[in-house]
């Protein structure tokens, strides 16, 4: 077996608050959304409350649950979500500890196996959970939005992407 090395996955977060109670507003409105830069200062809290709920996933994390190509089975080892601030912004990432190197086949399970999480696992699971601050009330960070932006990208395709789009900006 070859030595593990590691691969991240980016994407971007949905973070809501509960809304203020007022009684001349019907309090069943949707949960106003928070920019992602706006509650970067809570990177911290927002992954102790991640790590709790994702206590119960053992050694592996998100691999415990992977049922599917049995290829991607033997060479992704754990892949564990987790939060952390990128440019200023709180972003969902994924760590994966892979065995050799990823076909794209396989990339793209992978990935796709993770957007499915990001849906569906984590993404439905975790944003259910409030998140105390003290600066927003309770806020309910999702791993998901189903926008035409949302994307789940490589460190080294995010940093493609972050280059082009800083290319555009000098044009």
């Amino acid at each position: 077996m070859q030595k593990l090395q590691e691969l991240k996955f980016y994407c971007p977060l949905t973070i809501r608050r509960e809304p203020e109670y007022d009684e001349e507003y019907d309090y069943g409105e949707e949960y106003p959304e928070i920019s992602p830069f706006a509650v970067a200062g809570y990177a911290d809290t927002v992954q102790k409350r991640l790590e709790t709920y994702c206590s119960d996933d053992g050694k592996r994390g998100l691999m415990e649950y992977y049922d599917r190509e049995k290829s991607v089975s033997e060479k992704v080892y754990s892949a564990v979500p987790s939060v952390t601030v990128r440019d200023g912004e709180l972003v969902g990432m994924y760590t994966c500890q892979v065995h050799g190197e990823l076909n794209s086949k396989d990339l793209e399970e992978l990935r796709d196996y993770l957007t499915g999480q990001s849906s569906d696992g984590v993404g439905e699971g975790f944003e259910q959970r409030e998140i105390r601050t003290a600066e927003y009330g309770n806020i309910y960070v999702s791993f998901w939005n189903d926008s035409d932006e949302w994307s789940l990208l490589t460190e080294e395709e995010l940093e493609q992407q972050e280059m082009e789009e800083s290319m555009d900006m000098r044009l």
